[in-house]
C-alpha cells in the first residue's frame, strides 16, 4: 500500500521580491520549539538557502535518537531507524536510502549543523515553519499527548486577534478546556476530524454532560497542524472558524490539544 500524504484539515460548528546574502541570512534568529518547547542550542540554528541548520548531536538526541561518530559520518539511531549524514553532503541516508537534505551539512565551530526539517521528519515528526516569527515547531511522533504549552499558545495568538479588532479577550476557562482536550483525545484514538464524538455526542452535549452552562456556544476543530500559529492561521482564514474566533457573544475558551487533533470550545 502507497503512503498517504496527510494534509492540514479543520471543521467548524457554531449554536517583495528581495535577494540576502549567506551572511545576512545566518545573522537572522530562528527559533526552535519541540512539542511547544523552546530549545536552546549551544550552537545557534541559522538559515542557509531557506533551511534551518541546527546542530546535529543535540537534535538528534532531543528526538530520542543515539548518535555514534564513524568515519567522519555522524550516524543517528532509534529502534526504528539509522540516520547517516557527512558534512558538507546535500543527502542523507535513511535505512540505507537517499534522502536529500535541502542544504549541505556544514561544520561551524566544532559543531556539525543539519538542517533541521529534514531529519525531523526522517524521525517521523511534523515539522512546520513559521517565516514571520523565524520559528521553527517539531511536533514528535510520540506527542500524542497533552500539551498545555501549546493549548495557552492557541489562547494567546486568539486573543491578540481580538484585541487588534476591537474585542474583548476570550477568559480562559478551565472546563471548557478538558471538555475540548476529551474530544481532541477522542480524535486522536479513532483517526476521525468531526463535531460529534466517538459516542455520538455533539460538542453541546459534551459541554452540557460536563456542567458548563451557557447561551452561545461554538467549537473549532482541526488536525495535523504543526504548531499553534499554523492551526489559528487556519481557522482564521475560514469564514466559519472566523466568525466563531471574531464572536462578540462568546466570552470564554479553552483549547485541547493531543496528538496533531486540535479542539477550541467556546461559551458566553
Amino acid at each position: 500500500m502507497g503512503k498517504r500524504r496527510i494534509l492540514p484539515a479543520l471543521l467548524s460548528v457554531f449554536l517583495l521580491l528581495a535577494f540576502r546574502c549567506a551572511a545576512a541570512e545566518q545573522e537572522r534568529r530562528v527559533y526552535v520549539f519541540i512539542n511547544g518547547e523552546y530549545i536552546a542550542f549551544d550552537q545557534q540554528p541559522f538559515l542557509k538557502n531557506d533551511v534551518t541548520l541546527v546542530p546535529a548531536r543535540a537534535i538528534f538526541e532531543l528526538l530520542g535518537a543515539r548518535v555514534e561518530w564513524q568515519g567522519g559520518a555522524a550516524v543517528a539511531y532509534t529502534d526504528e531507524c539509522t540516520l547517516t549524514l557527512w558534512a558538507g553532503s546535500p543527502y542523507l541516508y535513511k535505512n540505507g536510502e537517499r534522502i536529500p537534505l535541502g542544504a549541505a551539512s556544514e561544520i561551524v565551530g566544532d559543531r556539525m549543523m543539519v538542517p533541521v526539517r529534514a531529519v525531523s521528519e526522517a524521525f517521523g515528526c511534523t515539522v512546520a515553519w513559521d517565516g514571520e516569527r523565524g520559528k521553527v515547531s517539531i511536533l514528535t511522533t510520540d506527542s500524542g499527548q497533552y500539551n498545555a504549552a501549546l493549548e495557552k499558545e492557541v489562547f494567546e495568538l486568539v486573543n491578540s486577534i481580538r484585541k487588534q479588532n476591537g474585542l474583548k479577550p476570550f477568559l480562559w476557562d478551565d472546563d471548557l478546556k478538558q471538555v475540548a482536550r476529551q474530544h481532541s483525545k477522542d480524535m486522536f484514538s479513532t483517526g476521525f476530524l468531526d463535531h460529534n464524538g466517538s459516542d455520538g455526542r455533539s460538542p453541546f452535549e459534551r459541554m452540557r454532560n460536563y456542567g458548563i452552562s451557557y447561551s452561545y456556544a461554538a467549537e473549532n476543530i482541526a488536525a495535523h497542524y504543526g504548531s499553534a500559529g499554523a492551526v489559528v492561521d487556519g481557522w482564521m482564514r475560514s469564514e466559519e472558524h472566523r466568525a466563531n474566533i471574531m464572536n462578540g457573544n462568546l466570552g470564554r475558551m479553552g483549547v485541547g490539544y493531543y496528538g496533531g487533533y486540535w479542539t477550541q470550545d467556546f461559551a458566553d
